[in-house]
């Protein structure tokens, strides 16, 4: 038999004052079936209705932060001031940036020059490759055009050649 019991009821008021103890900014809701924004440090959360105990919302950071509020953890949540009032494209570019400048440091992948850098896709996301920073370098602009849509071996290949040559 089914247990007809109603889902246990989330305590959105307990959960917002979580968030903002542990550090995340709670935001003015954007849209009118918003119920909570908040920016935290694991990306943006937007929560649009409660069902069956549970919140929902697009952003994929909520399934994380109810668990870390159901287990009572207390996480550092406050976003990077780096990113405070960015666009959530503009946060995944600069948090991007800053992950692949700690990886592989602050220069173009292929040539090795620095100044003003593009994030370059390895496998090209037209050809199936993703934002997952194992597909991602930093490149010049030059370099980034240079290697347009070529191959992934011909893109290691184009960066074996200029390293040669020593542009690094």
């Amino acid at each position: 038999m089914l247990d007809a019991s109603p889902a246990p009821s989330f305590d959105l008021d307990a959960f917002r004052d979580w968030l903002t103890a542990n550090g995340a900014e709670v935001q003015k809701r954007h849209a009118p079936d918003e119920i909570l924004r908040a920016e935290t440090s694991c990306g943006g959360l937007i929560v649009n209705k409660i069902k069956h105990g549970v919140p929902v919302g697009p952003a994929p950071v909520i399934d994380r932060l109810v668990s870390l509020f159901i287990e009572g953890c207390s996480p550092d949540l406050r976003p990077a001031s780096d990113y405070h009032g960015m666009g959530t494209a503009a946060m995944w570019r600069k948090r991007a940036h800053d992950a692949l400048s700690r990886r592989d440091g602050p220069g173009c992948w292929y040539c090795g020059c620095g100044g003003a850098m593009t994030i370059e896709h390895l496998l090209a996301l037209a050809f199936g490759g993703s934002n997952h920073r194992a597909n991602l370098v930093l490149s010049c602009w030059d370099c980034n055009r240079e290697a347009d849509c070529l191959s992934v071996a011909e893109k290691v290949r184009l960066r074996e050649a200029k390293r040669a040559e020593g542009y690094a």
